[in-house]
């Protein structure tokens, strides 16, 4: 019993810490869990969150990085203020080429960004990093206005850019606002 309490201070803290990468209002927002089956279930807060990972026994949660209003009619209203790059092991020939893809892009996003430092994480299958920065709804720019859902290309193209088209390749054209699941 005490081993599933200490489980789940673990799992609330770091929650909150994913939590902290998002800018306000947070909720709503999609989640899945083992007991999904991956499929998206929209939450209202946290406690709500909670009550359904809970239900899961802790297994295979996450949390989407954009709110579930991003869109409406068609129409983006989101900005693309996270970025999520995924490094999956299957893709280089050994953890010292996985390593070396690493290095490269924490390089690459000092170098192309600035002085931050991404959360990185090892989910035993390679990297997940993730990035929050500032930025506005590319849809609502002129510049942008003959380009179609100019916010969603922006994060797919940012991941192969700041990876040296070393990132996962099945999602370059499908990560969205929708889809993009973090890992608890």
């Amino acid at each position: 019993m005490l081993a599933d309490q200490e489980r789940e201070k673990y799992f609330k803290t770091y929650l909150d810490f994913i939590l902290s990468h998002f800018e306000d209002p947070v909720w709503p927002r999609t989640i899945s869990t083992h007991t999904t089956e991956g499929k998206q279930v929209l939450v209202y807060s946290k406690d709500q969150a909670l009550v359904k990972f809970r239900q899961a026994r802790l297994l295979d949660c996450r949390i989407n990085a954009y709110p579930s209003y991003t869109e409406w009619k068609g129409l983006n209203r989101q900005a693309p203020n996270f970025l999520f790059m995924d490094l999956d092991l299957s893709r280089f020939k050994s953890v010292e080429a996985l390593n070396k893809a690493l290095k490269n892009t924490l390089k690459s996003i000092k170098e192309k960004i600035g002085d931050i430092s991404p959360t990185v994480l090892w989910t035993g299958n390679g990297y997940h990093i993730y990035l929050p920065v500032t930025a506005f709804i590319l849809e609502l720019e002129s510049l942008f206005a003959e380009f179609e859902n100019p916010s969603r290309k922006f994060i797919r193209w940012a991941e192969q850019f700041l990876t040296n088209n070393k990132a996962d390749p099945c999602r370059r054209d499908s990560l969205s606002f929708r889809n993009c699941m973090l890992r608890v």
